[in-house]
């Protein structure tokens, strides 16, 4: 009798191995791919991240150069026409070149919308050491270029004297675009990128 029951057991856990192999093997399964398809989603999503802000800082630079361009055309004409020559089409200049300064601001917000929404997915995706978030952190800070030194009638009496401020704010600016933006963002991109190649 004890005979017949062990046959029976066994029999049955015979049986019962391949189902308990179908199950065991589902689950290391579904594990596996659970484990992948998250890997290859953080991958995506890092590749759209560096993506996005590789592509939005040449559109955010020409945003931003022309908006304080044209701030600074329209304190140049300003200027002109007030201290320099009172011709009527002079202040039409400023007026035109302030209507062009406000029409790119809503772009301008627009793209740096756009840059924050990716620092904010890198934040998400990437692993964040000191430097990438100071890196980070300094592009969510960046300032807007300002004109600070406005022209002076006490030291600009010609219209020479007018161009050479007009250079000196055009290099300032470019000067300001390079280390408040470019220089973060070249810094930052290289940073992401080391970490989308050790993930392939």
């Amino acid at each position: 009798m004890k005979d017949k029951y062990k046959s029976i057991l066994i029999t049955i856990l015979i049986s019962l191995l391949p189902i308990v192999g179908v199950i065991v093997g589902s689950f290391l399964t579904y594990k596996y791919s659970k484990n992948l398809y998250k890997t290859q989603r953080q991958i995506e999503l890092r590749e759209k991240s560096y993506s996005e802000i590789a592509g939005i800082k040449r559109q955010l630079i020409q945003s931003l150069q022309t908006i304080a361009e044209a701030k600074i055309l329209t304190e140049y004409y300003d200027f002109h026409y007030k201290y320099l020559s009172g011709d009527p089409k002079i202040i039409e200049f400023a007026i035109e070149e302030n209507k062009r300064m406000l029409g790119m601001i809503p772009e301008f917000s627009k793209l740096q919308r756009e840059l924050f929404e990716s620092l904010g997915n890198v934040r998400i995706t990437y692993s964040i050491d000191k430097n990438l978030e100071k890196n980070i952190q300094e592009l969510y800070d960046f300032p807007v270029y300002n004109v600070n030194i406005l022209p002076n009638s006490s030291l600009i009496k010609t219209e020479k004297d007018l161009d050479v401020w007009k250079e000196e704010r055009t290099n300032e600016l470019n000067i300001f675009i390079k280390q408040n933006f470019r220089d973060k963002v070249d810094s930052l991109l290289p940073q992401l990128l080391e970490q989308i190649k050790i993930n392939k």
